[in-house]
C-alpha cells in the first residue's frame, strides 16, 4: 500500500540551497535516525551519478536531529523530486512520511525596514590574498518583495523583465505559499535591477570579499542566515560577467569564497533566480 506522503510548507522555502526535514510520528532510536539519514544520503548519491529527467542534485548535507528528525540541504532539487524522495524514504520507514520545507521565519524585518549589521574591519583570506576588510555596514537580510515594490512604486522603475515584455514583474516573483511571502527575497532582479535599488537608498552592492566577510561573521556569532539565494556583488570578471555569491548552508562555518561563487551576465534575471544585499558605509 503506498503510503500517503506530507508536504508541509513553511514560511520561507528557498530552493538553492532547499532545507528539507523528515519528521517521523514519535520520536525514534538513534539507531533508526541514522539508517534513515545513510538511506538519503544513498538517495542523493545515486541521484548525483545517475540523475533522473529533471532532477540535478549536486551538494548536500544530511544530519540527525532530537526526537529522529532527520535535516538536509541540498542543491538542486525540485518539487517532484522532492515528493520521489520522500516516498522512497517512507516506503522503507513508514514512520517518516512527514516533510516539511522551509524554515518558519519570525525575525525580518517590517515593510519599510532595513536592518542594517555593523560588520568590524576584519582579516579576510580570499583565493589565498589576505586582506583587510570593512568596516562597513550590510543588510542582514537580502532585500524583499515589499521593499522592491516600494522603489518601484516611489520612482516607476522598471526591472529589465519587465522592460523586455518577459514578464509582469509583480506576478513573476516565486512564491511558494506562506503569509509572509512580501518579505522574502526579491528576484528576477539583473544587475542594474539591484544597483538601482542601491542608489535609491544612497547604497551600493557589496564586493564579493565584503559579502563574503559578512557569511563569516554571522556564522562566528550562530546567526542563522535564512536564505541561500545567490547575491548580485559588485565585482566583475575580466569577462565581465558579475560575481555571485551563494549563501553557506546554515549552521556550517563558510567554506573557501570560491565554492561559493558562481558568475552571470549582468543582464541574467530569469535563472538561476539572483537576491541581493545592499551596504552603506558606516555612519
Amino acid at each position: 500500500m503506498k503510503i500517503p506522503i506530507k508536504i508541509e510548507k513553511l514560511d520561507s522555502i528557498d530552493w538553492e540551497p532547499l532545507s528539507l526535514r523528515f519528521v517521523p510520528e514519535s520520536p525514534t532510536s538513534h539507531a533508526i535516525a541514522s539508517a534513515v539519514k545513510a538511506q538519503m544520503n544513498e538517495w542523493f548519491q545515486h541521484s548525483q551519478d545517475d540523475p533522473a529527467e529533471g532532477l540535478r542534485v549536486k551538494y548536500w548535507t544530511i544530519e540527525a536531529a532530537k526526537g529522529g528528525i532527520i535535516a538536509a540541504k541540498c542543491e538542486f532539487i525540485d518539487e517532484p523530486g522532492v515528493i520521489r524522495l520522500a516516498e522512497h524514504i517512507a516506503s522503507k520507514y513508514p514512520q517518516y512520511h512527514r516533510v516539511l520545507l522551509g524554515e518558519k521565519i519570525s525575525d525580518l524585518p517590517s515593510d519599510d525596514e532595513i536592518v542594517w549589521e555593523e560588520i568590524p574591519s576584519t582579516q579576510a583570506s580570499v583565493d589565498g590574498n589576505e586582506l583587510r576588510i570593512g568596516p562597513f555596514r550590510i543588510s542582514r537580510q537580502h532585500v524583499t518583495i515589499d521593499q522592491y515594490l516600494r522603489f518601484m512604486e516611489a520612482t516607476g522603475f522598471m526591472p529589465e523583465c519587465e522592460r523586455t515584455g518577459a514578464f509582469k514583474f509583480r506576478g513573476a516573483q516565486i512564491a511558494s505559499g506562506g503569509r509572509k511571502a512580501g518579505q522574502w527575497p526579491v528576484c528576477r532582479v539583473g544587475f542594474a535591477d539591484a544597483i538601482a535599488f542601491a542608489d535609491w537608498i544612497g547604497g551600493r552592492l557589496p564586493e564579493e570579499a565584503e559579502l563574503y566577510v559578512f557569511f563569516q561573521y554571522q556564522h562566528e556569532r550562530k546567526r542563522k542566515i535564512t536564505f541561500g539565494n545567490g547575491c548580485w556583488t559588485s565585482t566583475r570578471e575580466a569577462s565581465g560577467k558579475i560575481i555571485v555569491l551563494r549563501s553557506p548552508f546554515v549552521n556550517q562555518q563558510p567554506p573557501p569564497i570560491g565554492e561559493l561563487r558562481r558568475s552571470y551576465p549582468a543582464d541574467n534575471w530569469d535563472y538561476p533566480l539572483i537576491s541581493f544585499r545592499v551596504l552603506k558605509n558606516p555612519k
